[in-house]
């Protein structure tokens, strides 16, 4: 059982990428850009811009990398929680919004490490790709544990070739099928998707 009383089933085989992937891929500084691309920068400014609310109570944002987006959401939110799977990385994340009282960067990655509350707003940015199958089924069971009606999630992921256990498409797909989710804003590009979705 979790927080919210909802029970949370397990599912068989892997759930996502290991955890080499990413120290291996994080031997670089920047591995993806984050701090100059342009395609960076703009995707979070359409993701900030997709947030339903002005001010959250409580958001959630796994694979926070070195805590660029997590430093913005930390201006629109009362408290942010992050997580990436690298504790280097996290530490640099950490280091980032130190000045900010209300943001807590742990060491974990999804399916299983959420915040023991609940949380108001989810911010998906090209991670769910890095679930298998089932590891997204297990992603949605605690989502549904996790957010309270009027809750938001925000996903965008980048739709060119990986070699990921899923597509962007793919995973954006999964959301779109869940009967409690209804979307409220929908983006497509030759780059990326960006949904948000409320559950109602």
């Amino acid at each position: 059982m979790t927080s919210t009383g909802r029970t949370v089933s397990s599912h068989a085989g892997p759930t996502r990428l290991a955890d080499a992937y990413f120290h291996e891929v994080w031997q670089e500084p920047d591995p993806w850009d984050f701090e100059d691309s342009w395609y960076e920068a703009r995707k979070r400014d359409l993701t900030l811009a997709a947030l339903p609310d002005q001010r959250v109570a409580h958001a959630f944002e796994p694979g926070c990398a070195q805590g660029i987006l997590t430093a913005r959401l930390a201006a629109r939110c009362d408290r942010v929680t992050a997580i990436d799977p690298v504790p280097e990385v996290a530490a640099r994340a950490r280091e980032r919004v130190r000045a900010d009282v209300d943001v807590e960067v742990r060491v974990g990655a999804l399916p299983d490490d959420w915040p023991e509350d609940p949380v108001d707003l989810v911010v998906a940015s090209e991670v769910l790709y890095y679930l298998s199958p089932a590891g997204m089924e297990v992603f949605v069971e605690r989502l549904d544990a996790a957010l309270d009606v009027g809750g938001a999630v925000v996903a965008v992921h980048w739709r060119g070739p990986t070699d990921y256990p899923q597509t962007g498409d793919e995973v954006h797909e999964r959301l779109g099928a869940v009967d409690w989710l209804a979307r409220t804003l929908h983006a497509e590009q030759d780059e990326f998707l960006l949904d948000t979705w409320v559950r109602t």
